[in-house]
């Protein structure tokens, strides 16, 4: 399928286009904007690296940051590529320098590289042949564990109903640390204590056969009379031609919300309709051809919790009970970031 040929903003809150809308140039505030994330080089290594005392504009919201120092006209940009279902305006600066660092700036510039095949999954695929079947547990649930100082012991479920008994010297979880998910640890207080903290948003993706939506369009989701003109949360994203003729990638987030997935699919739908019956006057039935939920997304706390040292408290769980982390909540949702992370400062800590 060829690439969109026609851009469309519109506001799926007032359900109208914004046609003399023009995103603004972000050429000179990318360039601030870049500067302003130079000030801050050890949170490129994690959150526990975050100076204290927090500096005060790491703890504004964003847009305010954003007027403060000139670099308005890049909040746009920043929420068209970084999506993630944040609010862009409101969320804590910390968040969003963390989130879209450095390194996402020099990709703007210089480029990313990926695979051949432009397929990730085959490096998960190699990393599963390389262990061996009996070695990774798919679609598995720990239903019961012992943590110590002593060591770890796991009761897991496969996805046949079989049980399997895991005895190690140390874990390693990278999952969200929500409490839902983390309960079956069995979480001491201090543990607890902090993962509580932790809110989120919600981010799904997903792929439309039959949107009504011409093969040559681009909607970009904007606000009319919204600060910076950015969109209503929840709500679409991007609405964009997939690489496959006939179908309709489609992003949707939560913003300081949290959704459900079928939450999001009808609304979605729902917009969809909105969408083709203003800009085309003609109606379709979509159809969801796959529906992803990327749900915890971004793991935040409060900017008081942040200015208190949350972040160190966190990190004081590495090694606590012989269990160590890595994931977004210490690093960033930033899959080369993450990768780092996990190997220069999560494994030598396993390897002592």
């Amino acid at each position: 399928m060829p690439p969109a040929t026609k851009s469309v903003y519109f506001d799926f809150k007032a359900r109208t286009e914004f046609e003399d809308y023009q995103m603004p140039d972000p050429s000179a505030a990318i360039q601030g904007y870049y500067g302003q994330l130079l000030r801050f080089p050890e949170l490129l290594e994690g959150f526990d690296k975050l100076p204290y005392p927090v500096p005060e504009d790491l703890l504004l919201p964003f847009g305010q940051f954003a007027e403060k120092y000139g670099i308005q006209d890049v909040v746009p940009m920043l929420a068209l590529y970084g999506q993630g279902g944040l609010d862009y305006e409101k969320t804590t600066t910390l968040y969003i320098v963390k989130y879209l660092g450095p390194t996402f700036v020099e990709g703007l510039t210089v480029g990313g590289l990926t695979t051949a095949r432009r397929n990730n999954q085959e490096l998960y695929e190699a990393a599963y042949d390389a262990l061996g079947s009996d070695n990774v547990l798919l679609s598995s649930t720990v239903s019961a564990a012992e943590r110590s100082e002593k060591g770890v012991h796991l009761n897991v479920v496969r996805a046949d109903g079989s049980c399997v008994d895991i005895q190690a010297e140390k874990l390693v979880v990278s999952i969200a640390p929500t409490l839902d998910k983390l309960s079956p640890l069995g979480l001491d207080e201090t543990e607890a204590g902090l993962f509580k903290r932790f809110t989120n948003v919600s981010y799904f993706t997903g792929i439309v056969r039959n949107s009504g939506l011409p093969a040559d369009t681009a909607v970009f989701p904007v606000g009319i009379d919204s600060k910076f003109h950015l969109p209503a949360l929840p709500g679409p994203l991007t609405i964009t031609p997939a690489p496959i003729d006939g179908m309709t990638d489609v992003k949707y987030g939560s913003g300081l919300h949290e959704t459900s997935a079928e939450e999001a699919k009808a609304a979605i739908i729902e917009d969809l309709a909105a969408l083709t019956t203003a800009i085309n006057s003609t109606s379709a039935e979509p159809q969801f051809v796959t529906f992803k939920a990327h749900t915890p997304f971004q793991p935040m706390v409060s900017k008081e919790d942040i200015a208190d040292g949350f972040y160190k408290q966190l990190w004081g769980l590495q090694g606590h009970r012989q269990t160590y982390f890595t994931g977004a909540a210490w690093q960033s949702q930033d899959s080369s970031l993450l990768w780092n992370f996990t190997e220069h400062r999560v494994l030598p800590m396993l390897l002592k």
